[in-house]
């Protein structure tokens, strides 16, 4: 599906079957999973958004991170569906 664009072969299995496709890495879901496996413990949107405001520099540096990754595949996007943009 279009989930599947940009798939990494050491990412997390989708329920389309293949490996790190797009909505499996790069969705809220996705980093709620990333932090609660960092911290050992369930993440809520919630949760980040405190944590965020508490200045928690895991947290914050996790959503830079996923905001950094998150551009990287929209740019790879508006470059695969139009190449002189």
């Amino acid at each position: 599906g279009p989930g599947a664009a940009g798939q990494t072969d050491d990412g997390p299995l989708c329920h389309c079957g293949a490996q790190g496709c797009f909505w499996q890495e790069q969705s809220v879901p996705a980093l709620l999973r990333a932090l609660a496996e960092a911290h050992g413990r369930p993440f809520t949107a919630a949760d980040v958004a405190r944590a965020a405001a508490d200045d928690d520099q895991d947290v914050v540096g996790a959503l830079v991170g996923f905001g950094h990754a998150l551009g990287r595949r929209l740019a790879d996007a508006v470059v695969l569906l139009d190449p002189e943009a």
